[in-house]
C-alpha cells in the first residue's frame, strides 16, 4: 500500500500521501476478519478531489489486481473510504476466509 501511494505521489505533485496508521480490524471485530485499516493525512485543501482521486486510483489498482491471472490469491476489496478531520480513512479486506465474506455481506446489507 505505501509503495502504491508513493508512486501516485510521484506522479502528482500537488497530492503528498502517506499512511500514518494502519490497523487489523480483527482487533476490533473478532472472528478472524482480513480487513485492514489505513489512515492517510492530508491538509484541509481540496480534501474532496483527494479522496475522489484516492477511490478512483485504489479500485483501479485492485480490479487489475484482481483480474490478474497470474496472481493466484484472494481477491481485495475497498470496503469504505471515508474522510474525518484530517485522515482519509480506508478499509480494506483481503477475501481470504469465510469470516470475512460474512463481514463483507454485513456490511453490505447494512448500506442497502
Amino acid at each position: 500500500m505505501n509503495d502504491f501511494l508513493t508512486s501516485l505521489s510521484k506522479d502528482n505533485d500537488n497530492y503528498n500521501l502517506s499512511i500514518v496508521n494502519s490497523k487489523v480490524l480483527s482487533d476490533v471485530w473478532g472472528r478472524g476478519i482480513q480487513v485492514f485499516e489505513f489512515q492517510i493525512a492530508v491538509d484541509e485543501q481540496d480534501v474532496t478531489k483527494k479522496l475522489s482521486f484516492l477511490k478512483q486510483n485504489l479500485k483501479l489498482m485492485f480490479e487489475d489486481r484482481n483480474s490478474d491471472p497470474k496472481i493466484n490469491d484472494h481477491q481485495i476489496k475497498i470496503t469504505d473510504l471515508w474522510q474525518y478531520d484530517r485522515f482519509i480513512h480506508i478499509e480494506i479486506a483481503y477475501l481470504a476466509n469465510q469470516s470475512t465474506r460474512e463481514y463483507i455481506n454485513d456490511l453490505e446489507r447494512l448500506t442497502e
